[in-house]
C-alpha cells in the first residue's frame, strides 16, 4: 500500500517536537519520535512494506508488532484527514 500527504498539511518542528498543521482544516497533532519517522516516510513516498521493515529492523521489533503499529498509526492519520491512499 502506498499513501500520499494530503494537500495544505504542512509539518513544522517546535520545542524539539514535530507538529502536524492541517490548514484546511484548521487542526494541528504532535507526533512522537517513531510518528514523525513514518511521517518522514511518507514525504518519501514509501510505501507501507519499506516503513514496516525499516521501523522493525531501526528498533528490532517482531514483524507482525511493527506492521499492527504501522497500521494504526497510518489509520489514524488517513481518519484525522493528513494521508490518503493512492
Amino acid at each position: 500500500m502506498s499513501y500520499k500527504i494530503k494537500e495544505g498539511v504542512t509539518i513544522v518542528e517546535e520545542d524539539g517536537e514535530l507538529v502536524v498543521f492541517d490548514f484546511t482544516g484548521e487542526k494541528f497533532f504532535g507526533l512522537d519520535i517513531v510518528g514523525s519517522i513514518i511521517w518522514g516516510k511518507l514525504e518519501e513516498n514509501h510505501n507501507f512494506d519499506e516503513i514496516s521493515r525499516y521501523i522493525g529492523s531501526l528498533y528490532n521489533i517482531p514483524e507482525e508488532q511493527v506492521k499492527k503499529d504501522v497500521t494504526s498509526f497510518v489509520t489514524s492519520l488517513i481518519q484525522k484527514g493528513l494521508v490518503i491512499m493512492k
